[in-house]
């Protein structure tokens, strides 16, 4: 056998072993970008969780926020100081979601869903205050502030589309 026809030979299985080392990687990077997904979905779903928790974490702090959303000059200094820690908290994580968005790691579903409930607690009285006063101290608050004045009108207030967060009344409720 001809040295030449051996070299071309190996050639030819070194080219396959190439293609085939080439395929096994992209699927293994696929399935890694699956993985991540599915991690950063998980783990922003747990952290927004407890991030909502934490509005419902005591009588005082729920009607801190009910207060808070209908008129935040009405909250005296610590109670302003409260409203404005949960506030942050839920706009850091709209932060995260668009990042995680951006970089396709977390589903638009979800992170639209985000948006929606952070539009809707900044379309409430004391929650546009806060924004338009902070929105400078946030990463995306620029963004996040257009998006609240584009958006005017368009979604309820998040007070008016989930009542409980309304102050508490002697009426029953419908």
């Amino acid at each position: 056998m001809n040295w030449d026809v051996v070299s071309a030979i190996a050639e030819v299985f070194a080219a396959v072993a190439v293609v085939v080392t080439l395929i096994y990687l992209a699927s293994q990077i696929r399935q890694a970008n699956i993985q991540a997904q599915g991690e950063a979905h998980s783990n922003w779903l747990t952290t927004w969780n407890e991030t909502i928790k934490g509005w419902i974490a005591d009588r005082e702090t729920v009607q801190i926020l009910q207060r808070g959303f209908a008129d935040f000059s009405s909250l005296q200094n610590v109670e302003q100081a409260i409203f404005a820690q949960q506030l942050a908290a839920l706009i850091n994580h709209w932060h995260l979601a668009a990042d995680l968005s951006d970089r396709g790691l977390l589903g638009e579903q979800i992170y639209r869903g985000a948006t929606e409930l952070v539009l809707s607690v900044c379309a409430t009285p004391g929650g546009r205050f806060f924004i338009e006063s902070n929105y400078a101290a946030f990463p995306r608050g620029s963004e996040l502030l257009e998006l609240v004045q584009s958006e005017a009108g368009s979604l309820p207030p998040f007070n008016i589309l989930s009542p409980w967060w309304s102050i508490d009344t002697d009426e029953p409720r419908d």
